[in-house]
């Protein structure tokens, strides 16, 4: 009866591994790009956001925030980033094109700005601001992939305060299905996304500021690995392949993304496992005869035997005198037992060594 309650637990566990999905619940985080009013907003933004390595692996992944300008009139704006989309130890990578000054960051605690339609004011939280000067901008050249060419830019790197990747664990065994959940990128919270402003800074960010009009706002979540293949994205990706997205509205993406080589072997593992429940079932099946047969016999009533004749006293042997029978308690087959052992064993070791390639593989491929 253990055996059968093992094999059915182990049987469930690998069920419910297999089929584990991961949270979505949104990114607590947001990057946005703000111009002074005092410009002719007349130039084109890109503002993207992409992983140092491929998918964001980690609790901290490495993000690059990028801020492209071209157009016919200098540029003056504010990066701002809040939430878990700022980023530790941020520096400026990647070359500063065009005679741009170096850009200098602010941590600032709790920014204000006001709406103007509204009316509401909009408090930031922690936010992080970079000051964008580009007094010299180039007209604007678009490539094949849809980047600007020739435009000025700023990029700037460093670890998230949360992860992007979302998994669903058991323990050490990891489902095959991932997921990725990316900042809100290009509005301000608790703001729409058709609320372009004009915003009245507050103390740190004082001015009046605006989103510029023409803005595109890229997210590029990595090309996935061998064996990887998107299975979900909101909104729709716009990439050919992967996880990316590039849209002229603010947005907030997330992605599913299955593992077919480990969902393969989970597959597999499922089953074994399915093997192995029906054989615990078998020795449970033979354990429940053998006992109700024991009782059986335990109640079956006695017989009388008739009457029979005399005996001499060295052949008689009274019902007092016989050995009592004794019925041993059915038991499964030990060499059934030993099976069952090697195999969940077996199927734990090669499990565990699987995970282990996978994750090895998984790094090398970043």
């Amino acid at each position: 009866m253990t055996i059968c309650l093992a094999a059915l637990v182990f049987f469930g566990l690998v069920s419910e591994t297999l089929d584990g999905r991961p949270s979505m619940s949104p990114f607590d985080g947001w990057v946005a790009v703000l111009q002074s009013d005092q410009d002719p907003m007349d130039d084109h933004v890109e503002l993207s956001v992409a992983p140092v390595v491929s998918g964001a692996p980690g609790d901290h992944p490495q993000l690059t925030y990028s801020v492209a300008v071209c157009g016919d009139y200098p540029f003056h704006g504010v990066l701002l980033i809040g939430g878990d989309a700022r980023l530790a130890g941020l520096r400026a990578s990647g070359a500063v094109a065009g005679d741009a000054d170096r850009p200098v960051v602010n941590a600032l605690p709790n920014p204000a700005l006001d709406d103007v339609q509204s009316g509401q004011r909009l408090a930031l939280g922690a936010t992080q601001a970079v000051a964008l000067d580009f007094p010299e901008v180039g007209p604007c050249v678009q490539t094949p992939s849809g980047s600007l060419a020739g435009s000025v830019s700023a990029q700037f790197t460093g670890a998230a305060g949360a992860g992007v990747q979302r998994h669903w664990d058991l323990g050490w065994w990891q489902a095959p299905r991932y997921g990725q959940a990316w900042p809100r990128i290009g509005s301000l919270p608790g703001t729409s996304a058709s609320d372009a402003g004009p915003y009245a800074g507050v103390d740190a960010l004082a001015g009046v500021w605006a989103r510029p009009p023409a803005t595109t706002f890229r997210v590029d979540g990595g090309k996935p690995t061998a064996g990887m293949f998107v299975d979900g994205a909101v909104p729709a990706a716009t990439a050919s392949a992967g996880s990316g997205w590039a849209l002229t509205n603010p947005f907030q993406p997330s992605a599913r993304l299955i593992d077919t080589d480990s969902q393969s072997r989970w597959e597999q593992l499922r089953v074994l496992a399915g093997i192995l429940l029906g054989l615990a079932v078998g020795v449970a099946g033979i354990q429940l005869f053998g006992w109700l047969r024991g009782r059986w016999i335990e109640r079956a009533p006695e017989v009388e035997l008739p009457e029979v004749a005399p005996q001499p006293v060295w052949q008689r042997r009274t019902r007092e005198h016989r050995p009592p029978v004794v019925m041993d308690e059915p038991r499964p087959p030990l060499e059934l037992i030993a099976v069952s052992v090697v195999l969940i064993g077996s199927a734990a070791i090669w499990l565990t060594r699987s995970g282990r390639r996978r994750s090895r593989h998984t790094g090398s491929g970043s």
